[in-house]
C-alpha cells in the first residue's frame, strides 16, 4: 500500500460507442481519490470517431489506451485489460457508465 492508499486499476473496454464515452472517462479523471490507473480498451471500433476520443486521453500519465488489432467481444477486451493491470484493485466499467466523483474513495477506504 502506498502512502496515497491502494491502487485501484479501472478497466473501460470500448466498442463502436461514442456518446457518452467521454462522459465515462471524465468521471474517472474527477474521481477525490487520486492512487489509481484508468485502461481503455478499444475493441477494434470501426468508428474512427472512438479512436479519436479515446487519443485525446491517451497521453495522460494515468491513463493507457490499448487498441485490439480485431474485435473480441466485451470479454476479450476485458481480458486484454486485465493482462495490463498494475493496481491492488480492479473496477470494471462500460464505455458509458459514470463514477460518483468519490466513487474510488469508498472502494479505497472501506
Amino acid at each position: 500500500m502506498t502512502e496515497q492508499g491502494k491502487k485501484i486499476s479501472v478497466i473501460i473496454p470500448a466498442y463502436n460507442a461514442e456518446k457518452y464515452l467521454g462522459e465515462a472517462l471524465d468521471s474517472v479523471l474527477a474521481q477525490t481519490y487520486e492512487n489509481w490507473e484508468l485502461i481503455l480498451v478499444d475493441d477494434h471500433s470501426s468508428w474512427e470517431n472512438v479512436r479519436q476520443v479515446l487519443s485525446e486521453y491517451s497521453d495522460m500519465p494515468k491513463i493507457r489506451v490499448i487498441y485490439r488489432e480485431e474485435n473480441g467481444n466485451i470479454s476479450e477486451a476485458t481480458n486484454t485489460g486485465l493482462a495490463q493491470v498494475q493496481g491492488e484493485f480492479i473496477a470494471f466499467m462500460d464505455c458509458d457508465d459514470v463514477l460518483a466523483p468519490q466513487a474510488l474513495y469508498e472502494v479505497a477506504y472501506l
